[in-house]
């Protein structure tokens, strides 16, 4: 007989409002597998900008608040041991830029887009960006010419186009302040131009190079099997 762990809520502040993250975390799994499970439990898979939010406490907040330390210490063991998937896709438009949307249910896609990951006819390209067009409060966009790689600074990580169209505002200053919770510099995981259009996913870690580095990666195929992933309450659903 198998008993089910008891399911807790965790809040944080997000975008100046609470949004609620569900315990335990999903994982491990590939991308499409962390999306399934999460959204089983009728729950929404996070987005980057409210995993950013989670992380965020886990790192930067004082031991003196509410937020439960037990909890922050297995997201920064997730963290460095594992990648979190989140529900921020990349659309990639070649010699043009790209555009960020989330995977959470928000844009009603065509079923034959719904999961979809990698490279797209041109056909599909065209149908994603008349759907994208029609949702533009839920689209951000940044032109190639971004830094990729590794950054020399978190200000740099604060500061850069694709970065603030993938984790958002508030989003990408924390994730520069958990930046400077690690000793290696921050490293961006984008490309700089593609030859065929293509939709990836997003992820964080910090086990860059197998040391202590914060790795956020808007570029991912999601077929990393040991991953996580947040789910939050389904009333929470925002970009």
């Amino acid at each position: 007989m198998q008993s089910k762990q008891q399911k807790t809520e965790l809040t944080v502040q997000h975008e100046g409002k609470d949004l609620t993250f569900v315990h335990p975390f999903y994982g491990p799994n590939t991308y499409p597998g962390l999306k399934t499970s999460v959204e089983a439990d009728n729950l929404t898979m996070a987005t980057l900008p409210q995993a950013a939010s989670i992380i965020y406490d886990a790192y930067c907040l004082d031991q003196a608040t509410d937020f439960d330390q037990e909890r922050a210490k297995e997201i920064k063991g997730i963290m460095k041991n594992r990648w979190i998937y989140a529900a921020s896709k990349s659309l990639w438009i070649p010699d043009q830029g790209v555009k960020v949307f989330p995977d959470n249910g928000l844009i009603s896609l065509p079923d034959h887009l719904k999961g979809k990951i990698g490279e797209l006819t041109q056909n599909e390209l065209e149908q994603m960006l008349e759907v994208l067009e029609q949702n533009p409060e839920l689209v951000n966009s940044a032109d190639f010419g971004y830094e990729t790689g590794t950054l020399g600074s978190s200000l740099k990580l604060a500061t850069n186009k694709y970065l603030k169209a993938l984790a958002g505002e508030e989003g990408v200053e924390r994730l520069a302040e958990v930046s400077d919770k690690h000793k290696r510099k921050p490293y961006l995981g984008a490309f700089d131009n593609v030859k065929k259009p293509l939709i990836t996913v997003s992820r964080l870690c910090s086990y860059r190079d197998f040391d202590d580095g914060l790795d956020v990666g808007g570029n991912d195929r999601g077929v990393n099997w040991g991953s996580y992933a947040f789910g939050v309450s389904a009333s929470d659903k925002v970009a």
